[in-house]
Order: C-alpha cells, then structure tokens, then sequence
C-alpha cells in the first residue's frame, strides 16, 4: 500500500502514532504471553494483564481509525459522498470527526471512575 503524503504537523501526528501502535498488538502478545506463564508454570496470575491488554487494544483500535482517516481509506457511503461538491464532502468530514471526537470524550469519561 502506497501512503498519501503527510502535509501538516496533523498528519504527522497521526502517522506517528500509527507507527506506535503497529508495535502494540506485539505488546500484547507478549505481556498475555507472560500471563500464561506466570499462571500455569509458576501458579501466580497476575491481576493487571487483562485491564492492560484491554487498554491497549483500545488505544489500538482508536489509532487505527485516526490512521485510516488520515490514509482516505476510512468506510464512508461514497454514493452520497462523491455526488456532492468538495465543500459538502469537508462538512461531512468535519461532522463525521467532531462525533468521532464526542464517542471517545464519552468512552473515556464513562470508563474513568
């Protein structure tokens, strides 16, 4: 796959946190990994593994969608999209990041206490 150009300091965010997150799903792996071993070898589970897998994987999943933004291969109803004129098409797009930006203030908010 061939990256579209990064333009602005946003891009250059987004491909920097992309570039973190390819190494998480590894992370993962490895601290389940130490899990496993810690359970069934030494009879000793540890309490924090799972919340931090979980944790990580989410932050994950939210720097893959960033990615994929920032790449234009987001899903979008392109029928709709690619009628209307590129002044709709950034009001679609400035709509679709504010309520991306509203379900991840909310889902930290709610997973806080």
């Amino acid at each position: 796959m061939v990256e579209h150009e990064r333009t602005g300091i946003i891009d250059l965010i987004t491909w920097g946190f992309s570039r973190l997150a390819m190494w998480a799903p590894a992370f993962i792996v490895a601290i389940m990994f130490y899990e496993v071993t810690m359970r069934y070898l030494f009879v000793k589970p540890t309490l924090w593994v799972n919340e931090m897998s979980l944790w990580v994987a989410g932050g994950v999943y939210l720097t893959a969608g960033l990615y994929a933004m920032q790449q234009r291969s987001h899903i979008r109803i392109f029928l709709l999209y690619d009628l209307c004129p590129r002044g709709v098409q950034r009001l679609f797009d400035t709509i679709s990041v504010l309520l991306i930006v509203t379900f991840a203030f909310f889902l930290v908010y709610g997973g806080y206490g």
